[in-house]
C-alpha cells in the first residue's frame, strides 16, 4: 500500500462519517464537558480537552495528521438532526501489514441505539475496500460497551494484555485485542 488518501465524507443510513470542521469545536467540547466523568473512565484524552480553544486545537493537529496519512480522525453526525453524536479514528496505521486499529466514543444519548456499530460497519467496508488486511478494535475490559461492538460484528478476540493500561482512576487494565481481517469476510 502507498500513502492513503482517506475519504472525507462516508454515509450510512443514519449517520454522516466525516472529517472533524472546526467550525463544531464549541460543540463537541460542550458535549464532553457534560460527560466528562463518563468519558474520563475509559478516555485518556478528556484530560487534554479543558476548554473549547483545547477542542480547536485537537481539530487542528487531527488535520495534519489526516495530511500525513497517519491519523484519520472523524466526526459522526446525526442525519435526522445534524447533531455531533460522537467520534471514531483511524490510527496505529501500518502500512506494510497493511493493517490499523479504530477506536470510538459516542454521547451518551445516542448510546445503545446501534449507531457505533453502523459507523465501524461502514468504516470497515471502506477500509477493506482501499486495501487493509487486518482491522483491531482495543478496548479496556472493563468497558463493556466497547467490548461488545467487535463481539457484535464478528471480530475475533485476539487476546489480552494483561495490566498494560492505567486507568484515569490509577487502576491497572487489561487491553482486550480484537480484528477481523479480509479473509473473514469470506467466511
Amino acid at each position: 500500500m502507498e500513502k492513503l488518501k482517506f475519504k472525507e465524507i462516508i454515509e450510512t443510513k443514519r449517520l454522516i462519517i466525516r472529517k472533524y470542521q472546526q467550525k463544531r469545536h464549541e460543540e463537541i467540547f460542550n458535549i464532553i464537558e457534560s460527560e466528562r466523568k463518563r468519558l474520563e473512565e475509559f478516555l485518556p484524552w478528556t484530560d487534554l480537552i479543558k476548554a473549547p480553544e483545547d477542542e480547536l486545537k485537537f481539530i487542528r493537529q487531527s488535520f495534519a495528521l489526516w495530511k500525513k496519512g497517519t491519523t484519520f480522525n472523524l466526526m459522526l453526525i446525526s442525519k435526522d438532526t445534524n447533531e455531533f453524536v460522537g467520534g471514531i479514528g483511524i490510527f496505529n496505521i501500518k502500512m506494510k501489514s497493511e493493517s490499523c486499529e479504530i477506536g470510538y466514543w459516542l454521547a451518551k444519548e445516542y448510546e445503545g441505539k446501534g449507531l457505533i456499530s453502523e459507523a465501524v460497519m461502514a468504516l470497515e467496508n471502506y477500509l477493506f475496500e482501499i486495501g487493509f488486511y487486518r482491522i483491531e478494535i482495543r478496548c479496556s475490559k472493563h468497558n463493556s460497551r466497547s467490548c461488545n461492538i467487535p463481539k457484535k460484528l464478528g471480530y475475533t478476540q485476539d487476546g489480552i494484555l494483561r495490566k498494560d493500561y492505567i486507568e484515569n482512576d490509577g487502576v491497572r487494565s487489561d487491553t482486550v485485542i480484537f480484528s477481523k481481517i479480509k479473509d473473514d469476510l469470506k467466511k
